[in-house]
């Protein structure tokens, strides 16, 4: 095969990532899995335990297996800043750091001692090539599981030479060809987690890294009357529903979480409604935002479908107002925004708050 080449697979010892480098291998490539170890625990994706079930796979495939020891960097990188991020009323998005920060970067960089062309995981994303040698990220609207969201701080730098091996796939088919594969991973459950906490305990994980930010404060509405009290602003997230200790009449949201004064700000659905947010540290996977006043499509977290609107330019180009067709709901300080025109992800930056 004349375009045969040698990559290097992410293998977390699940079915996206093990049917990824089956694929490779049944188009004839040379696949070489390599594992990164991110915890010592056994949550999803990180740990010693995963590493031995991506070696099984790879020992069905008959390829290489490599695993990478990435704990004290992803520590560094993604856990201590998420922690703090939590500890100062904000919602980080740690995936999307993640993917160049960790993942891609130790997988390209460890590849390349081992002679591999190029690196490929297991995201629902697909790619394109331009006549101009420019990379595109496309997103598949009717793939529940497109995972474009969390590349949007990819450059083309890091995009060239990779491969997304499931980029017309969709999970059912994955698991049909992981079973034929008679890959054991084939029927495995996912967790919807985050691979370094379990979803309800992230304060728990806050108050290890940050205990002297745990403090009482007031829960109080938009005028500033006192609903309540609360045990430490990292137990609450923007567009959580009510709150303990709070007793109204009518439903009532988080906000704001104001870190200064140390209070919860509730109201009702109706004001936690925006029109527009201020998003920075932007990141434009073809090096430049788009023509002023084009109709986007801007995706504030990942399970939001997204939503009609337009950018705002203003003396930070890497700081820009999106501001929204239509009222969104719990546009959250800290979380990652991604913006598409149509189906073509184009980048994305931070929310501020």
């Amino acid at each position: 095969m004349t375009n045969q080449k040698r990559v290097a697979v992410g293998m977390s010892g699940g079915v996206d990532s093990s049917v990824a480098a089956a694929k490779l291998l049944d188009a004839g490539h040379e696949p070489v899995g390599f594992t990164l170890i991110l915890k010592d625990d056994a949550l999803k994706c990180v740990s010693e335990q995963d590493a031995e079930a991506a070696a099984e796979v790879a020992r069905m495939l008959d390829i290489e297996h490599h695993v990478i020891d990435a704990r004290d960097e992803f520590e560094r990188t993604i856990i201590a800043p998420f922690a703090q991020e939590y500890s100062l009323g904000r919602t980080p998005s740690p995936c999307v750091r993640c993917n160049p920060a960790i993942k891609f970067k130790l997988l390209r960089e460890h590849g390349r001692r081992l002679g591999c062309e190029c690196i490929a995981t297991g995201h629902y994303a697909r790619t394109l090539l331009d006549e101009d040698g420019m990379r595109h990220i496309y997103r598949d609207p009717d793939n529940e599981k497109d995972q474009t969201y969390f590349l949007q701080r990819l450059t083309q730098e890091e995009l060239r030479g990779t491969i997304f091996p499931l980029a017309d796939m969709v999970k059912t088919e994955v698991r049909l060809y992981a079973a034929k594969r008679k890959l054991p991973c084939a029927t495995h459950s996912e967790s919807q987690d985050l691979c370094f906490a379990e979803r309800g305990r992230y304060a728990e994980l806050v108050a290890r890294y940050h205990p002297r930010s745990i403090a009482s404060g007031d829960i109080v509405d938009t005028a500033g009357k006192r609903l309540g009290g609360h045990d430490g602003i990292h137990n609450f997230t923007v567009g959580q529903r009510r709150g303990p200790g709070v007793a109204t009449g009518e439903r009532y949201y988080v906000l704001a979480l104001e870190s200064d004064e140390n209070r919860v700000v509730m109201g009702p659905r109706s004001e936690a409604m925006r029109r527009e947010c201020i998003v920075s540290d932007m990141s434009w996977i073809c090096g430049k935002p788009p023509a002023a006043n084009a109709e986007l499509v801007a995706q504030p977290r990942y399970r939001h479908p997204g939503a009609r609107a337009h950018l705002e330019d203003g003396p930070d180009p890497q700081r820009m107002k999106v501001v929204f067709a239509k009222p969104q709901f719990a546009l959250s300080p800290g979380q990652a925004l991604a913006v598409y025109l149509n189906d073509e992800l184009l980048g994305g930056g931070w929310i501020e708050g």
